[in-house]
């Protein structure tokens, strides 16, 4: 919270030094309130449940691979993001779309 008022930025998550010297890194608020319950509720949410492509930071620095505990079921977010936005991509077409400029 930033003097109470939440704040919500959006950016790569790839920050890494070769990245920040040959690359340009932009992060960019998210204003709407709706918007970033909607980030929070269907993206945040569902990466921090994936028990099959994320790490865990420990105290020391090292990364730990988090691993589907034995009787529960495998969770991937990207894979289901990507169900959500459709099988044959149509969905993603369209918000990627951008109009046409005269």
């Amino acid at each position: 919270l930033n003097n109470g008022e939440e704040s919500m930025y959006c950016a790569s998550a790839d920050w890494m030094p070769r990245n920040f010297f040959r690359r340009v890194e932009v992060a960019f608020p998210i204003l709407d309130p709706e918007l970033r319950q909607r980030i929070r509720e269907e993206a945040f949410d569902l990466y921090l449940q994936d028990n099959i492509l994320s790490w865990q930071l420990s105290a020391d620095g090292s990364y730990q691979r988090n691993r589907c505990a034995e009787g529960e079921q495998p969770l991937s977010a990207q894979d289901t993001l990507m169900q959500r936005l459709g099988e044959d991509g149509t969905s993603m077409r369209q918000l990627s779309a951008s109009p046409t400029l005269h």
